[in-house]
């Protein structure tokens, strides 16, 4: 059986007798073994050490140095940091223990709490820091530093720590609990941070990294750009899962920002995380550029957020901009904008103010990659349901589900969308509960930058179900000059409760209007300054003495055939309106010479059909012909 001289703590290993060393030269002894590092069992097991010939320097715990004489060496195959003299006291400084474990290259285990007064580096790629999920806590002096930055080394994970800070500061920009810069294949899991700075956890120019199921509550804000978890500058394919983001002091719950013009932060995915009573967004993702980043924002549920004032960043469940080439689905937006006033920017399941933002006349003409938001369910107190902006192409809101309470006086749209130069908005289906605001609303105005009129190039709204407190789809001409190209409106079923279902302006292509269901109290449809418009297959009921078609400004070369079905009047107040109409004779509103209407439910010996041979209001009728 091998002997071993034994030794109760480190110092007195470090003062070996000259007749020990002379046993262990001779091999009298086979080592030392070591009970304890400050007092006997501090450690997790006593610890053999044996004579070394090794050109590696003394570090206190894996070679150690006696007086100069011989070394002693184990070789550990990870590092608890009690093997190495840490110490589970607030006032006891473990920082330069755990980085010399760290400095080993090997795993290192944190068994329970530590106090450190300033970051600890990892280097060494494929290396792990993790604890056991209960005990395991590491608290940072105050907030104005990092606790774990890891630094150009890849395959590293962290996992199982409980992290805090000591004393809250005022918040410094950048820092983070765990900062992971220019690292790559890294794996950020089931940790708890609390009470943070700025960042939780922040990718920084890293590439290929996983965070997931953590649970990070309570940021120490600025409500800057601080994030629970934040993707920054050129970070790229990193999968953001199932954590958990809480607090209501917290500003936003996860970010993907890049603030210079030179950075693409492309093909990240935030998947299934649970974002709870943020104050300013749950998830934003923000460039100064337009690029096709390939995002997946899927399966998230966001809700509570706050917002704080009168700020278009602020109160929304989802924020986007300039982030072509993104995925919005099966995510839950409930209960955000709870504290921001009534403004045009605040919106709740916001899709970007600017989404896919192409600012300027070098990028208006460019290739514009997709913008999808599907299936998601958003249930809003207040603001916007779905909203996109700003000279984006190719978006599509495909089957949501959209209740928008709008509470407290909020006035704001289910989806509302400006300058967007294509767009679908199919099987959405949309409980719009505002009084005075429409459902689905679409406008042309101003380009951001240069303010020049905005053409839209196309725009298809079909199969959606809207039951609304007011308008169910309003397509606007905001600014003269500006309007729309092609418009298809197709097999909707809008039921609104009070003013009109549709109102249509600045048609300046054509504009087909088919197998609607279209039911409201007062205009059912009204068509303002188009052109070329096809309104055919429709069914328009409503209060009998209301009017189911109007025609104002100058409407010009449309028809509304046979095909449609009418339970109220309709009305001509165009001029220049050239118009087939399925009614009997009796008109209202103002003709011109040459209108038509044709009867839809003649009998032997009715008029075929009439034609007006006198402009005026109604005008002169005659008879095209008897049956």
């Amino acid at each position: 059986m091998a002997q071993f001289i034994i030794k109760n703590i480190m110092a007195d290993m470090l003062t070996l007798s000259a007749a020990e060393i002379n046993d262990l030269q001779t091999h009298v002894v086979s080592g030392v073994l070591l009970c304890g590092y400050y007092v006997e069992g501090d450690t997790p097991d006593p610890i053999a050490y044996f004579l070394s010939t090794t050109s590696a320097s003394p570090d206190g715990f894996q070679v150690v140095d006696i007086g100069g004489i011989i070394k002693l060496e184990h070789q550990f195959d990870y590092i608890d940091i009690r093997y190495v003299g840490s110490k589970s006291d607030p006032t006891f400084d473990n920082r330069l223990i755990i980085q010399k474990a760290l400095d080993t290259g090997k795993n290192v285990y944190i068994p329970y709490y530590v106090f450190i007064s300033d970051q600890v580096e990892i280097n060494s790629s494929g290396q792990k820091l993790y604890g056991n999920y209960n005990d395991s806590l590491i608290e940072v002096a105050s907030s104005d530093r990092n606790t774990i930055y890891v630094n150009g080394a890849s395959f590293i994970e962290i996992s199982g720590i409980n992290f805090s800070i000591k004393e809250k500061l005022a918040p410094i920009s950048y820092k983070a609990i765990v900062y992971v810069y220019n690292s790559n294949n890294c794996t950020i899991k089931e940790n708890n941070i609390l009470d943070f700075s700025f960042w939780g956890i922040v990718l920084h120019d890293s590439n290929f990294n996983t965070i997931g199921h953590n649970t990070i509550k309570d940021c120490y804000s600025n409500r800057q750009m601080s994030s629970d978890i934040a993707v920054y500058e050129t970070s790229q394919y990193n999968i953001i899962n199932n954590n958990n983001c809480l607090g209501k002091v917290s500003d936003n719950g996860i970010m993907i920002i890049d603030p210079y013009t030179d950075s693409n932060p492309i093909g990240n995915q935030i998947l299934n995380n649970f974002i709870d009573e943020h104050y300013t967004n749950g998830i934003i993702c923000y460039v100064t550029h337009p690029i096709n980043t390939k995002t997946r924002i899927i399966g998230n549920t966001i809700k509570n957020i706050q917002g704080y004032g009168l700020d278009y960043l602020s109160g929304c469940g989802i924020y986007i901009q300039s982030f072509a080439g993104t995925i919005i689905e099966d995510n839950i937006i409930e209960n955000c904008c709870v504290k921001t006033g009534d403004f045009d920017t605040q919106v709740v399941g916001h899709i970007g103010i600017a989404a896919g933002d192409y600012r300027d006349t070098e990028n208006i003409n460019k290739e514009h990659f997709p913008i999808l938001v599907t299936n998601n369910q958003i249930i809003c107190n207040r603001g916007v349901g779905i909203n996109v902006a700003t000279s984006q192409k190719n978006v599509s809101i495909i089957s949501n589900h959209i209740i928008n309470n709008a509470k407290d006086g909020a006035r704001r749209e289910s989806i509302r969308v400006i300058n967007v130069l294509d767009i679908s908005i199919i099987n959405n289906n949309i409980q719009h509960n505002v009084s005075d605001t429409v459902a689905i609303g679409l406008n042309a105005s101003l380009h951001y930058d240069t303010q020049e009129n905005i053409i839209v190039n196309s725009v298809i709204i079909e199969g959606n179900s809207v039951v609304s407190n007011n308008s169910c789809l309003a397509i606007s001409q905001i600014v003269e000059g500006s309007s729309y190209e092609r418009v298809i409106i197709n097999g909707n079923n809008f039921n609104s409760k009070f003013t009109q279902a549709s109102f249509i302006e600045g048609i300046i292509g054509s504009l087909v209007f088919s197998n609607n269901i279209l039911k409201s109290e007062e205009f059912v449809v009204q068509f303002n300054k188009c052109q070329n418009i096809s309104i055919t297959g429709n069914t328009f009921t409503g209060n009998q003495s209301n009017i189911s078609l109007a025609f104002t400004g100058s409407v010009t070369s449309g028809f509304a055939n046979e095909s449609n079905l009418y339970n109220c009047m309709i009305g001509n107040d165009s001029p220049l309106m050239n118009i087939t109409l399925r009614k009997s004779s009796t008109v209202y509103g103002g003709y011109q010479k040459g209108d038509r209407i044709i009867n839809i439910a003649p009998s032997i010996g009715d008029s075929k059909s009439w034609i007006c041979t006198t402009a005026g209001y109604p005008g002169t009728w005659t008879s095209e012909g008897i049956l």
